[in-house]
């Protein structure tokens, strides 16, 4: 087979596929969409670096998001929410498990950390502007920024999602200003401001990404579906205020913030084991794959 019909076959016979979303967090409601985290061992080419690959949606879109192993648990390991939380799904979640899937997610330990805790206090904070309908400005950006940022995403080929992280990383330390954004919204939102007032899914969102970051700083776990599910489906059907929601958010901020002084999780991930455990799984799959060996 060509590198092309090896990478096709492996995207459509992943080692993990996950259903993740909604339907993970348990506010699902009938009609829900399917999201899903999957990865892939890619062909050997991209393995010694002669092709590159380290994502793929199929086609389908964001929420159909297919990993290179390895661009997963590196992921995982820069404390990327949505990678992270793949990693405690419940077995009713995971819908392909290989055993090279088994070992990569054996890494939980060794990857999650501390990392994770500046990535999804930023993505609830977000969220909860969208709520109320704001949104931060920051200077503009000078042309080299633009060009380290363009650069990045030629390189890298990151879908949307993860690009908007990066530069939000980048932009960290510039100088923002928060500023009514109900104007040139999309229509779902426009219209959620026009019946409640607010955003309630981000609002939802943001409370929710919160929270699963105080059980993570707290016990080293997150659990799926969420233990408030109920609580954040009503928040979506707009049966609370904003202004109950506004202590909600804050209070568990602030309990994050105390935590995260006395978390037992790592304050980096082991990133030599990991590449330590990943040579390994790595020499074992090219060991049965016929292509390279017989280059």
């Amino acid at each position: 087979m060509t590198y092309e019909e090896e990478l096709d076959k492996a995207l459509h016979s992943p080692e993990l596929r996950v259903v993740v979303g909604s339907r993970l967090f348990g506010t699902n409601h009938e009609g829900s969409d399917y999201d899903y985290v999957s990865f892939i061992i890619p062909p050997y080419e991209a393995l010694i670096g002669t092709r590159d690959f380290n994502y793929s949606d199929l086609g389908l879109g964001p929420d159909n998001r297919i990993y290179s192993a390895y661009r997963f648990i590196d992921l995982v390991a820069s404390g990327c929410p949505h990678t992270t939380e793949t990693m405690f799904a419940p077995k009713e979640n995971i819908e392909v498990y290989t055993e090279l899937a088994k070992d990569i997610l054996s890494m939980r330990d060794i990857l999650v950390s501390k990392n994770v805790y500046r990535r999804i206090l930023g993505f609830g904070y977000s969220e909860w502007r969208k709520a109320r309908g704001e949104k931060a400005v920051s200077e503009k950006r000078t042309k080299t920024e633009d060009d380290v940022i363009n650069g990045i995403r030629d390189v890298f080929k990151l879908d949307k999602r993860d690009m908007d992280d990066v530069v939000a990383t980048l932009m960290k330390n510039k100088p923002l200003k928060i500023v009514s954004s109900k104007t040139g919204v999309g229509s779902k939102r426009r219209k959620e401001y026009e019946e409640y007032g607010f955003g309630v899914t981000s609002a939802a969102h943001s409370i929710r990404l919160t929270q699963q970051l105080v059980e993570l700083l707290k016990t080293g776990h997150m659990t799926f579906p969420r233990p408030n599910a109920e609580f954040l489906r009503e928040i979506r059907k707009g049966k609370h205020d904003l202004k109950d929601l506004e202590g909600v958010y804050n209070d568990a901020v602030a309990e994050a913030e105390a935590l995260y002084k006395t978390t037992e999780l790592l304050d980096k991930p082991d990133k030599e084991e990991m590449n330590k455990r990943y040579a390994l799984i790595v020499r074992d799959h090219l060991m049965g794959d016929s292509r390279f060996a017989n280059v």
